[in-house]
């Protein structure tokens, strides 16, 4: 009886260790996406001309005219004074 018991014990344990080893993965995984999320949030911030287009990339909102360069827009004025 004795050896079934400790039998019974071993695999509980085993069980927990894979338990734990299991919610340290998920947490591993949680974290990693959450670094994504944020570092993405970040570069938007960080590329963003002022708080207007910030706010206005972060809802979803496409540009209604791309922006120039100012090659661009040199060459634009330049056509349209001939």
């Amino acid at each position: 009886m004795q050896n079934a018991e400790m039998i019974m014990q071993k695999a509980i344990c085993k069980m927990n260790s894979a338990v734990v080893i299991y919610a340290l993965i998920a947490g591993i995984v949680a974290q990693s996406v959450l670094h994504i999320i944020e570092r993405r949030a970040l570069y938007n911030r960080l590329m963003s001309r002022d708080l207007a287009e910030y706010k206005r990339v972060t809802n979803g909102d496409a540009e209604s005219e791309p922006r120039k360069t100012a090659h661009d827009k040199a060459i634009e004025k330049w056509r349209k004074g001939s």
